[in-house]
């Protein structure tokens, strides 16, 4: 689950602010986790339809993970969009002291 809210500094350009929650599940011995992100993010918007590339950025608290707290967010896309609705493909990453994990 994802919650962002958007303002468009111009036609193709856009900031904003997003958290949510992402549910992992563990396979073989380990244990579930969750993903908590709270980042600002920035979109560049090609044409009012179509193509746009964009990223999050900012803290993810790790959920039942023992000794870690989470690390640096970052969360880049590639997608296409309308006035109504996104549809985009991401890419999740924590960067903490054990260096960078792939989460998603």
């Amino acid at each position: 689950m994802k919650l962002a809210i958007q303002y468009l500094i111009n036609p193709n350009f856009g900031i904003g602010v997003t958290s949510g929650y992402n549910h992992f599940f563990a396979k073989d011995q380990n244990e579930d986790f969750g993903l908590v992100p709270a980042a600002l993010f920035l979109r560049y918007y090609f044409t009012p339809n179509g193509l746009f590339f964009g990223s999050d950025i900012g803290y993810g608290f790790l959920t039942n993970v023992d000794n870690n707290e989470g690390g640096l967010y970052v969360n880049p896309q590639i997608g296409y969009h309308n006035n109504d609705w996104n549809i985009f493909a991401f890419y999740q990453n924590i960067m903490n002291k054990i260096g960078w994990n792939r989460y998603q």
